[in-house]
């Protein structure tokens, strides 16, 4: 990613770089039904709340190529004003107000197939988001990732 820095988030050979702190975390699975993806990428979006910034990073896009309509994806996109490939630029960096924006990019890359990273510049918690249908969400507050696990309860979205 270009100047990763300059929004306030590291990286080590084009993946994030995490701290060595503590976190809390639990994986689990991604709902089968396509349906329940845009509820499951906004649940997503506000395990992580509050942020100011928040970068969606891609990491791995060439698993499921038959899954990924790159052409859907590059109109968004360039609704963006960005016109470069997804390994020129696989990251996407979301400001407060455009949570809709950040759900709506995570549902596009469970479709797909994708490895993401979701991060925050507050860094309350991290989201990874694999390509296997698991997402594990990673917590400083445990008593956080136990209302996350709660909330996910009942849905598809089991713990693994």
């Amino acid at each position: 990613m270009d100047g990763a820095e300059r929004t306030g988030f590291r990286s080590v050979d084009d993946r994030p770089l995490y701290s060595g702190e503590d976190l809390h975390t639990r994986r689990f699975s991604v709902p089968k039904q396509a349906g329940k993806h845009l509820w499951f990428s906004r649940f997503i979006e506000k395990s992580i709340r509050p942020w100011s910034r928040c970068l969606l990073w891609v990491t791995d896009w060439e698993i499921w190529q038959s899954s990924v309509n790159w052409h859907l994806y590059y109109r968004v996109r360039d609704s963006y004003g960005e016109r470069r490939l997804v390994e020129e630029a696989p990251a996407h960096l979301f400001l407060d107000f455009e949570e809709n924006d950040l759900a709506s990019f995570v549902q596009f890359g469970l479709g797909a197939g994708w490895n993401m990273h979701v991060l925050t510049r507050e860094d309350y918690g991290r989201v990874f988001i694999s390509h296997d249908e698991w997402v594990e969400f990673a917590m400083k507050d445990e008593l956080e990732l136990r209302r996350i696990t709660k909330d996910l309860e009942g849905s598809e979205a089991s713990v693994r």
